[in-house]
C-alpha cells in the first residue's frame, strides 16, 4: 500500500470522481417523474413564500413543457450556404446527381466554350494557309515573270528591238510595283488565341494588297508576251530572210522589198499598234515567197547575173541597156511568167557572157557565104526596073570573131522590124561605092582583102564601126 504512488492515486480519484457526476446525472435524467414532482413543489414553496398567486395545473404542464423539450437538439440559425451545404447534406444521393448535373453541365459549357474557341482559331488558321499557299502561287508567278524580263532583256542585247524594249520597260516597271506589293505576303506566324484576332484583321488588308498585285502580275505578263511575240516574230522575219529564194531575189524583186518593208514597219511600231498586224505582215511575206517558190531557179539565176553585171566595169549605155533587160525580167518574174523570164535570163546570161570578149568585126570571107547583098523593097522603082538604083541599099555580111577566130553570136537588133536577133552574121549597110569596090575585090581571086569593119573592145557591148559603114547605123538579120 505505501509503494502506490500519489500521482496514481489522484488520478484515478478524479476519474472516479466525474464517473459519479455522470452517474448522478444520468440517474437525475432517467428518474424524471420525481424530478418534475421535486421541481414543481420547490416552485410552489417559492410562490407561497413570496405571495404569489399561481395555479397547480398550470405549473405541472410548464414543468412537463420543460422536461420535454430539454433533452431535444434546437440548431443554430444557419445561412443560405450553410442551409444548402446542410440540405445537400441531408439529401445525398439527389445531391450527388444535381452536383454530377452541374459538374456536367459546367464541363460542357467549358468544352462548349474551348471548341468554340478552337474552331474561331482554326477558322482563322485555314484562311491563314489559304491566304499562305494563294501568295506562294503569287510568289512563283513573279519569279517567273522575272525570268522571262531577263531572258527577253538578253535576248534584245544581241539583237536590239526598239518596240519590244519599251515594252519591257513597261513590264520592269510593273514588276517592281507587284514585288513591293507581295513583300510582305508570306504570313510566318503561327495562330493561337491570343493573336488570333489580329491576325483575322491583317488578312483582308493582305488580300487587298494581293488583289492590286494580282492585277498587275496580268498586266506585266500581257506586257512580256507582247514583247516576246514581237522577238519571235521578228525570228520568224530572219528566217523568212534567211531562205535561199529570199536572199536572192530580195534585192532585184520590189515585191519581196516592199513586203518586207511593211514586216519591220509593222514590228517598229508593234508595242502601239500590237504585234497582230506584224504578224499578218509575215504570213503575207510568206504566202508571196510560196507563189515565187516554182520560179526559184530563175530567181537563183537572175541574182547571180546582176551580180556579175554589178561586178563588170561596162559603159554607162550599156549599163543602161543592161537594167532594161533586168527589169523585164523582174516583171517576167513577179507575173510569175516563168518561160518568159527564163528566156529573157538566156538573152541576159549571153549578153554578160559576151561583154569580156574583145572582137573583131570582118565582112565574111568564106566559100558558100555571101560577102555582101543588094536590097530592094517592094515599093521603091527598083523593083520595077532593075536596072534602076531608085529604092536601093548595099550591106555587107560581117561576122564577129574572137581573139582565137571563131565566129561568135551578137546579139543584132534589125532596122527591119526593130526586134533583137542573136546571130553569128549580119549585114551592116554601106554605100553603093563600098558595096562595089568589096564585089570587084571578091570576083578578082575569090577573097577580101580589105575585110576589117570594126570591133568589140573589152567590157563593152558596144560594136564600133569604123568609116566604110554609114550613119546612122542599119542592121539586117536576113537576106
Amino acid at each position: 500500500m505505501n509503494n502506490v504512488p500519489l500521482s496514481e492515486q489522484m488520478g484515478a480519484m478524479a476519474l472516479v470522481d466525474q464517473l459519479r457526476h455522470q452517474q448522478r446525472e444520468t440517474e437525475e435524467h432517467l428518474s424524471l417523474p420525481q424530478r418534475r414532482a421535486e421541481v414543481a413543489a420547490r416552485i410552489r414553496a417559492y410562490y407561497q413564500s413570496n405571495g404569489i398567486a399561481f395555479d397547480d395545473a398550470l405549473i405541472d404542464q410548464g414543468v412537463r413543457e420543460f422536461f420535454s423539450r430539454r433533452l431535444m437538439f434546437e440548431a443554430p440559425p444557419l445561412s443560405a450556404l450553410d442551409r444548402f451545404w446542410s440540405s445537400l447534406l441531408l439529401n445525398r444521393r439527389k445531391g450527388l446527381r444535381a452536383v454530377q448535373f452541374i459538374a456536367i453541365a459546367l464541363l460542357a459549357a467549358q468544352c462548349a466554350r474551348v471548341v468554340q474557341e478552337n474552331g474561331k482559331t482554326a477558322k482563322v488558321e485555314q484562311a491563314v494557309a489559304a491566304f499562305q499557299d494563294s501568295a506562294t502561287d503569287r510568289q512563283a508567278d513573279l519569279k517567273r515573270q522575272q525570268g522571262m524580263l531577263a531572258t527577253l532583256t538578253q535576248q534584245l542585247a544581241q539583237r536590239p528591238e526598239p518596240a519590244a524594249e519599251r515594252l519591257l520597260a513597261n513590264a520592269a516597271v510593273q514588276l517592281t510595283q507587284a514585288e513591293a506589293l507581295l513583300a510582305e505576303q508570306l504570313l510566318k506566324v503561327s495562330v493561337d488565341a491570343d493573336n488570333r484576332d489580329s491576325v483575322a484583321q491583317m488578312i483582308p488588308v493582305l488580300e487587298q494588297q494581293a488583289s492590286q498585285a494580282n492585277t498587275i502580275l496580268r498586266q506585266s505578263y500581257a506586257t512580256l508576251n507582247q514583247a516576246s511575240l514581237i522577238v519571235e516574230t521578228r525570228g520568224q522575219l530572219l528566217r523568212l530572210q534567211n531562205d535561199p529564194l529570199y536572199r536572192n531575189g530580195a534585192a532585184w524583186l520590189p515585191s519581196l522589198q516592199r513586203q518586207a518593208g511593211q514586216v519591220d514597219k509593222a514590228l517598229q511600231d508593234a508595242d502601239n499598234q500590237g504585234v497582230e498586224a506584224a504578224s499578218q505582215q509575215v504570213a503575207a511575206l510568206q504566202t508571196l515567197l510560196g507563189n515565187l517558190r516554182p520560179l526559184q531557179t530563175q530567181v537563183e539565176e537572175f541574182a547571180v547575173l546582176n551580180q556579175r553585171l554589178a561586178d563588170m566595169h561596162l559603159p554607162a549605155e550599156n549599163i543602161k541597156e543592161m537594167q532594161q533587160v533586168a527589169s523585164q525580167v523582174t516583171g517576167l518574174i513577179e507575173a510569175r511568167d516563168a518561160s518568159g523570164a527564163q528566156h529573157k535570163l538566156q538573152t541576159m546570161r549571153y549578153v554578160l557572157d559576151l561583154a569580156p570578149k574583145v572582137l573583131t568585126l570582118e565582112v565574111v570571107d568564106r566559100i558558100g557565104s555571101k560577102s555582101a547583098v543588094e536590097r530592094c523593097y517592094e515599093e521603091a522603082p527598083c523593083s520595077r526596073d532593075p536596072s534602076s538604083n531608085q529604092g536601093k541599099s548595099w550591106y555587107l555580111i560581117i561576122e564577129g570573131l574572137d581573139e582565137a577566130g571563131r565566129a561568135t553570136t551578137l546579139p543584132i537588133v534589125s532596122s527591119e522590124d526593130n526586134r533583137l536577133y542573136w546571130v553569128t552574121q549580119f549585114g551592116v549597110r554601106v554605100s553603093q561605092a563600098e558595096y562595089l569596090k568589096v564585089k570587084a575585090d571578091k570576083l578578082d581571086d575569090g577573097h577580101l582583102s580589105q575585110r576589117l569593119m570594126g570591133g568589140k573592145p573589152k567590157d563593152s557591148l558596144s560594136l564600133d564601126f569604123n568609116k566604110r559603114v554609114l550613119k546612122p547605123l542599119n542592121m539586117i538579120v536576113a537576106w
